[in-house]
């Protein structure tokens, strides 16, 4: 046990230090694109996304962004990412890898909809909807793809911030998750 808890402490470094090289940002980006591609039509078609400004002046959006950026992102990144799947530094076989790559992926999703029913439960709607827990999937395959090309934590960190800041500062994602019994 003490091994694997050391192997975690040792990914999580080699995550937080890794620079990721001008290839994996252009991928990253890639995927970031493909990402809103098939959300967003999905999401407007359903009503899932809708152009809503969320409430409140500057200094409130710009404290938001910057709560995001922790939270959910950098944490959430951090730890279904960067914990969950072995560095590839680490010289883990590809099917181990992806195995873990999947667990992290699973519990991902699963988080959401406890976070909903034990954690947030003004958001327990939001966060137990499945076209909501099908945009995590795919959000969390995005940040998946992009941890395992780039081998650093930040292009998830930074996809999952640009995906999950515009949908809660302008896509109504807002009122969804700060209004009791939304969508």
């Amino acid at each position: 046990m003490e091994d694997f808890i050391s192997e975690r402490l040792q990914g999580l470094i080699l995550a937080f230090t890794t620079s990721p090289g001008i290839e994996a940002w252009l991928w990253s980006g890639g995927i970031l694109i493909l990402l809103v591609v098939v959300v967003l039509p999905i999401g407007f078609r359903t009503g899932f996304v809708r152009v809503e400004l969320m409430t409140g002046g500057r200094g409130r959006f710009a404290l938001l962004a910057l709560l995001l950026a922790i939270r959910p992102s950098l944490l959430e990144e951090l730890i279904f990412r960067a914990l969950f799947i072995p560095h590839p530094a680490q010289g883990y076989p590809l099917r181990i890898t992806l195995l873990w790559a999947g667990v992290g992926l699973f519990v991902f999703i699963l988080f959401h909809p406890i976070n909903g029913l034990f954690i947030h439960r003004s958001a327990r709607s939001l966060f137990t909807d499945p076209l909501f827990l099908t945009f995590a999937g795919l959000l969390g395959i995005a940040c998946t793809a992009a941890y395992l090309i780039s081998g650093s934590i930040w292009p998830p960190m930074i996809i999952h911030w640009l995906a999950v800041t515009p949908w809660i500062l302008l896509l109504g994602g807002g009122s969804a998750l700060f209004t009791k019994g939304s969508r």
